[in-house]
């Protein structure tokens, strides 16, 4: 039996025909063998698709242990419609669409102090253009393997665009989103800066966080830098940036 071409019709006709309701999301190239977060690497399937194919998988790479520990953690409900009841009855009756519940775990959560050492992880984990420590797939690079098989993956027919095309409309936002914004910056001296485009070489050249100021336009002064940030995100606090005219 040719595993490998059940699963590749199964990630097809997913990416092909998108399901609404519930659904889970698959990583079509598995994290374990090089596969990573980007759109492309990922399908919305149904719980008995996700199950079948995390079987197909350890038929196709029997050697791979932790193919096999997923897919083991997902069998002990049974089977795939066994899977499938089950999580989509967890889903509709999760706590957290319960008001009571969500409004007990706000007051929970309420001025509640994180720790320090807490704070170092998340800030490690996550905050690339806060630390500059790299995180995800920053500094890494995909295989030529995994390259070719995504390129296949979003080839074609199964690529969710194939045989339409974009309206006039769609057309004109995006050739308008091509031209350069007017940048209207504000230094904590209270010097005003008016650019057009060239964000990143405004920030270089006045040694700030480009990442910070992208996130914060319109959005106020930027805070202050938490504690083991980089300079040049320390030296970003209390600038501000907004879209000119």
């Amino acid at each position: 039996m040719n595993y490998k071409s059940i699963y590749d019709n199964i990630i097809a006709h997913a990416i092909s025909n998108v399901i609404e309701g519930y659904g889970e999301i698959h990583h079509i190239i598995p994290k374990c063998m090089g596969g990573s977060d980007i759109p492309e690497n990922l399908v919305k399937l149904s719980a008995r698709q996700h199950y079948i194919a995390h079987i197909l998988l350890t038929k196709i790479y029997p050697n791979n242990n932790k193919l096999t520990y997923a897919a083991n953690m997902m069998t002990n409900l049974t089977n795939s419609r066994g899977y499938e009841s089950v999580k989509r009855s967890f889903s509709e009756n999760h706590p957290n669409k319960n008001p009571e519940f969500r409004r007990y775990i706000s007051e929970l959560m309420t001025d509640r102090v994180v720790v320090a050492s807490t704070c170092k992880k998340l800030s490690e984990r996550d905050m690339y253009w806060c630390t500059g420590v790299p995180s995800g797939m920053s500094g890494k690079k995909h295989t030529t393997e995994t390259k070719k098989l995504l390129s296949e993956l979003g080839s074609g027919v199964n690529n969710h665009f194939f045989g339409k095309k974009h309206t006039e409309d769609a057309l004109g936002k995006m050739r308008g989103s091509g031209q350069s914004k007017n940048w209207v910056i504000t230094s904590p001296d209270g010097i005003v800066y008016v650019i057009k485009g060239g964000l990143k070489r405004f920030c270089v050249e006045h040694d700030l966080q480009p990442d910070v100021f992208k996130k914060k336009v319109g959005k106020g002064k930027i805070p202050k830098a938490r504690n083991g940030c980089n300079q040049q995100r320390i030296n970003s606090q209390g600038w501000e940036i907004n879209e000119g005219k």
